[in-house]
């Protein structure tokens, strides 16, 4: 249920910057790991996407915090080099 929660206020999120020509990859990153959590496959492209803002933005230390947080509390690997991201073998 709170997963629901999350994903529904990200995507909320989400669509009031894209309206208000502002994005904010915290987002997409926590819309990614509510559809992680809820099993849904399009968490990649969330997290993906969340990726590429930081970039962009140069938040060089959200993107890092971000891939560290992933690997440590989620096992997903995001590669920096390619944003491929793999479940790692528990």
């Amino acid at each position: 249920m709170k997963y629901e929660k999350a994903l529904y206020y990200a995507d909320l999120g989400i669509k009031t910057c894209i309206e208000a020509r502002v994005l904010d990859g915290l987002l997409y990153f926590r819309k990614g790991i509510a559809e992680y959590h809820l099993k849904r496959e399009n968490y990649k492209d969330s997290l993906i996407k969340a990726m590429h803002l930081f970039e962009i933005f140069g938040q060089g230390n959200l993107k890092e915090m971000a891939i560290e947080n992933c690997k440590k509390f989620y096992n997903i690997d995001i590669t920096q080099e390619s944003f491929i991201i793999e479940k790692l073998d528990p």
